[in-house]
């Protein structure tokens, strides 16, 4: 029978972080496992600039190479919390909340539901019956398009055509 300190030793580390398909859910996935990791053999425990290094161990060659190019301190590069905030950031920039519920719709629905924050189904009814397809590109680059926004959008958009 192992005692725990061999059972310890003989974990993996995470696998590195895979950068295709969908970036954001693949570094929370690694993110994750790697905080099971360092919970199990101890390293939760460790000085942050540790933890870094163990980060830096088990990411990809490609996210090395991107952490050499995050704008932090010397101090803040030792700083396990900013530098995982740092590869976040990359990895989930800000979402636009409309487009993600377009993409609820035609894609699968378990995985998506988490990012869509819906409040009112009525706030897409406005893309279905949008024709003008540069228009309706034009709304979906608002990040928080709410239905009183698109709407209002709308009627300047009419007025501005009606006046050309």
């Amino acid at each position: 029978m192992h005692n725990n300190s061999e059972k310890i030793k003989s974990l993996m580390p995470p696998s590195p972080l895979i950068l295709d398909g969908n970036l954001c859910e693949n570094f929370r996935k690694f993110k994750q496992n790697l905080e099971i990791f360092m919970l199990v053999t101890g390293f939760v425990s460790k000085e942050s600039h540790v933890k870094v290094v163990m980060l830096l161990n088990v990411i990809c060659d490609d996210d090395v190479e991107l952490y050499n190019t995050f704008e932090l301190t010397q101090g803040n590069r030792k700083d396990y919390t900013k530098v995982l905030q740092a590869f976040s950031d990359y990895r989930d920039p800000v979402k636009n909340i409309v487009v993600e519920r377009l993409k609820f719709h035609s894609t699968d629905l378990k995985t998506l539901i988490k990012s869509c924050e819906f409040k009112d189904q009525t706030d897409n009814i406005i893309f279905i019956i949008i024709r003008d397809k540069s228009f309706r590109e034009h709304l979906l680059r608002e990040p928080n398009l709410t239905l009183p926004k698109a709407i209002e959008q709308c009627w300047v958009a009419k007025l501005g055509r009606q006046q050309a």
